[in-house]
C-alpha cells in the first residue's frame, strides 16, 4: 500500500485525449432527428430516445482506478460502478436512476426525465431552457404515466410525487418522481425488471415502436449502456439502477454513451447539447489526474 506521499508524488499529469470520433457526428444526428420528428407528427410514438456513442483515445492507458475515485468525489449521490472483464474490457459510469428497488414486498421506481443545464454547463447556456418547461414536462410525464400503469396491477396501494423534484447533478438537472408502492404478493426483482425494462426514459413511448425506431436509425451498438445492473438477495429482494453515464474502456479506448429524449417540442440543437453535457462524468473521469499507478 502505497503512503499519501507516493500518491501524491504520482498525481501528476491528467491523461489527455488525441482523438474523438462521434457516431453519429453533428449532421448524421441531425438526418436521424428530423427522421424521429416526422415519425412523431404522424403519430407513430410520442418519444424516442436517440443515443450517442463517443470514442474517445488517449494519450496512454486508461487509469480506471483514478476515474472511479473521480466520480466517487464528483458525482457522490450517484451510484458509481466498475465492471471489469479481461476479454472484453471494463464498464464504468456514475448513474442517477433506480429502476427498480424491492425490499420487504415495498417496490420504489424513478421516474428520471427532462433534462437542464445547470450554473455548471455555462458554455452552453444559450440553448438552455428551464427544467420545469413544457418540453421537459411532457417527457417527464410519458415517463411516470409508463411506471404507473405497469405497477398498478401489481400493488395494493401506490403513490407517487404530484410535482416533479428537481435532481440536481453537476452540469445537469433533471425532473423526478419518486414512485413507490406494495405489492399484493411476493414478487421477485429479476421478474420486476423485466416488467418496466425498458422504460421510456431509455427508449421512448410506446415501447415496441420506439425500439424500432432506434434499431433502424442507431448505427451502433449500445452494448450495456442503458441496461440494468445491481444486486439481488436469496428472497428475490434487491435493487437495480440504469447503467447511464457509462462508457466501456479497452487499453487507451474508451467508448463513450448518452442519449435524449426526442418529443414534439424537441429542438435539434438543444438535444445534441443535453448529449454532450451527458458526456462530461465520464469525459471529466477519463482526462483527471492521476492518482495510482
Amino acid at each position: 500500500i502505497k503512503s499519501t506521499k507516493n500518491i501524491e508524488e504520482v498525481n501528476l499529469e491528467p491523461n489527455n485525449v488525441i482523438a474523438e470520433i462521434n457516431n453519429p457526428n453533428y449532421n448524421s444526428y441531425k438526418n436521424k432527428f428530423k427522421t424521429v420528428m416526422q415519425k412523431l407528427k404522424d403519430e407513430r410514438t410520442n418519444k424516442v430516445v436517440l443515443s450517442r456513442m463517443k470514442e474517445l483515445t488517449m494519450n496512454r492507458k486508461i487509469n480506471v482506478a483514478s476515474q472511479m475515485h473521480y466520480l466517487r468525489n464528483n458525482y457522490s449521490s450517484c451510484l458509481n460502478f466498475l465492471f471489469n472483464y479481461p476479454k472484453l474490457g471494463t464498464f464504468v459510469g456514475s448513474t442517477p436512476e433506480t429502476l427498480i428497488k424491492y425490499i420487504n414486498n415495498t417496490l420504489t421506481v424513478d421516474a428520471l426525465a427532462g433534462t437542464s443545464i445547470n450554473n455548471n454547463g455555462k458554455h452552453q447556456e444559450t440553448v438552455n431552457e428551464p427544467v420545469d418547461s413544457d418540453k421537459n414536462i411532457v417527457e417527464h410525464k410519458i415517463v411516470l404515466d409508463y411506471i404507473i400503469e405497469k405497477l398498478t396491477p401489481l400493488c395494493e396501494s401506490i403513490s407517487y410525487s404530484k410535482k416533479p423534484s428537481i435532481l440536481k447533478l453537476k452540469n445537469v438537472d433533471h425532473l423526478l418522481s419518486k414512485v413507490e408502492g406494495k405489492a399484493k404478493q411476493s414478487l421477485h426483482l429479476l421478474d420486476l425488471v423485466n416488467k418496466i425494462h425498458p422504460t421510456p426514459a431509455i427508449s421512448g413511448n410506446p415501447i415496441d415502436t420506439s425500439l424500432k425506431i432506434i434499431s433502424t436509425l442507431e448505427d451502433h451498438s449500445r452494448g450495456w449502456y442503458a441496461g440494468p445492473i445491481g444486486w439481488i438477495d436469496k428472497n428475490g429482494y434487491g435493487e437495480t439502477k440504469v447503467a447511464l453515464r457509462s462508457c466501456l474502456i479497452n487499453d487507451d479506448k474508451a467508448f463513450l454513451f448518452s442519449g435524449s429524449g426526442i418529443v414534439d417540442k424537441s429542438e435539434l440543437i438543444k438535444e445534441w447539447e443535453e448529449t454532450e453535457l451527458k458526456f462530461l462524468p465520464m469525459i471529466n473521469s477519463l482526462t483527471t489526474k492521476k492518482i495510482y499507478e
